[in-house]
């Protein structure tokens, strides 16, 4: 993951339940064997998605442009909105026989209510020496989804899905970004102005790259990476997606 952002900001966490209608199926039994305190893991990663997602610094934080005097600077700097989380009441996890890994929904008429859905058929078949880890990890990709944003409905699944695994592990193109415009609030700056614009193909994001196209970033990104680079990436254990973007 990125450096975690200082000071951490302090979020109002919603309330938390827990939904299992099959106390008998073995993923259910592994889940509780492996995740500690249910209440615990939902506030920590929740807590976790929140300072990642909405960091005291992220608006604060001069980024680069092509701005030739102060005030166009500022200027430049005041489109990143001051970003707050989305109003959400609770958020209900199931652990259930689901297709899939797992997915986020809200509960229909009412979205400030979330349910997350967290196969115990994918649970059941973890392998033993990184259960724990995968199923905080889920939890984080998950929560994400309830607390981001996402263009009034228009922003890409296939970024809607980075967004989640930078917070997770790391998201490598995201994180070669950040490097490349030094920004380390890139992620959490598109976040801001997804919950102020609709995506616009793209227009937002080529704000924060300076106007630079991302499909030419993207195959610059893929050159920088070297044959061992992408050999060891390719082997490498990788966490399984959730939702298929």
């Amino acid at each position: 993951m990125s450096p975690i952002p200082q000071p951490s900001p302090s979020h109002d966490l919603p309330k938390f339940h827990l939904q299992i209608l099959d106390l008998s199926h073995p993923g259910t039994e592994k889940f509780f064997s492996h995740c500690g305190t249910p209440l615990k893991l939902l506030e920590s990663s929740a807590s976790a998605v929140l300072r990642w997602l909405y960091p005291l610094s992220a608006r604060s934080f001069k980024t680069p442009t092509s701005a030739t005097s102060l005030a166009e600077q500022e200027t430049a700097d005041n489109q990143v909105p001051e970003a707050h989380p989305p109003s959400i009441r609770s958020v209900t996890l199931h652990v259930r026989s689901v297709d899939g890994v797992a997915y986020t929904q809200s509960i229909p008429l009412d979205s400030e209510h979330r349910e997350v859905h967290f196969s115990a058929d994918y649970v059941h078949g973890i392998d033993s020496a990184r259960i724990g880890n995968e199923i905080r990890g889920v939890i984080v990709h998950e929560l994400v989804h309830v607390f981001q944003y996402d263009g009034k409905g228009t922003m890409p699944g296939g970024c809607i899905e980075g967004i989640a695994d930078w917070v997770r592990t790391t998201a490598y193109f995201f994180l070669w970004l950040e490097k490349r415009f030094d920004n380390p609030w890139f992620v959490p700056q598109l976040n801001a102005l997804m919950a102020e614009h609709e995506w616009d193909n793209g227009k937002w994001l080529r704000e924060l790259l300076q106007g630079q196209d991302i499909e030419d970033l993207w195959a610059k990104y893929k050159r920088s990476l070297g044959d061992t680079d992408r050999q060891s990436d390719s082997t490498a254990s990788k966490p399984v997606p959730t939702h298929g973007c």
